[in-house]
């Protein structure tokens, strides 16, 4: 058997953007999934989705955030 050490956590998802939200809104049962509120979608089949809503300001420079898609964030 091999050892494991683990030195971190660190999630971002539609629960929140840290492990102490994310696991909170876990253990109160709560979902993170809902209405689709970044574009129209009454010409789409889905209307909700599991959004991740994160200010990314504080992690990537201004000239960075213009060019990058919420995708590559």
């Amino acid at each position: 058997m091999r050892r494991v050490v683990i030195t971190g956590l660190g999630t971002i998802n539609a629960l929140g953007s840290d492990v102490e939200t994310t696991w909170a809104r876990l253990l109160r049962g709560e979902s993170g999934v809902g209405p689709i509120t970044r574009f129209d979608t009454k010409d789409h089949v889905v209307h909700f989705a599991a959004n991740v809503n994160m200010d990314m300001a504080p992690h990537f420079s201004v000239p960075d955030l213009r060019k990058s898609d919420l995708f590559t964030a």
